[in-house]
């Protein structure tokens, strides 16, 4: 059993495109009831086709794996970073390994946004500023918090219990059924 997944077998660790392209070959090569990927903390975008966790066809449309005999990833699990030094998550990242993983039918848990959660201010650049998440919550916070952004995306440290684990004013708790 590893831990809080409840599931037997192997799993990697994927922060960017760059770990996903060296990791995820590696675990498709070893046997197991259950292979999954831990997307955390995710620092950038991840493309699961083309890592090799999931299966596309000669059109580029994913494939769903089980179904087709072919066999990639049975499970991911995404979220941001907490601790001291941490980065944000952009939600287009986790977004697209949940619509990704919803297309596959791979099963998709959102643990965590991190420190960090996504916000539209009112005061763009200024870190005491009125602030509604971006999560999908319609939570409003206010007060000094540290700002910083990814793109156009604004992001407050807010600690990791108060970011909490919506995305986009949801929970995603999918587990791998183990054959």
């Amino acid at each position: 059993m590893c831990g809080p997944c409840r599931t037997s077998g192997p799993g990697v660790s994927v922060e960017d495109q760059k770990r996903a392209d060296e990791r995820i070959p590696q675990l498709l090569r070893v046997p197991a009831a259950v292979r999954w990927i831990s997307a955390e903390p995710l620092l950038g975008p991840v493309d699961l086709v083309s890592a090799g966790a999931i299966w596309s066809n000669m059109n580029g449309n994913i494939i769903n794996s089980p179904r087709s005999g072919l066999r990639g990833v049975d499970w991911i699990v995404a979220g941001g970073e907490s601790g001291p030094g941490t980065r944000p998550m952009h939600p287009d990242w986790a977004r697209s390994l949940r619509d990704q993983c919803a297309t596959a039918s791979v099963p998709f848990l959102f643990k965590q946004w991190g420190a960090w959660l996504p916000v539209e201010t009112d005061e763009p650049g200024d870190g005491d500023c009125y602030a509604i998440a971006d999560d999908g919550s319609d939570r409003e916070l206010s007060g000094r918090h540290e700002l910083t952004s990814i793109g156009m995306q604004e992001f407050l440290c807010v600690g990791k219990k108060a970011a909490g684990r919506e995305l986009d004013g949801r929970t995603h708790d999918e587990f791998p059924e183990v054959q």
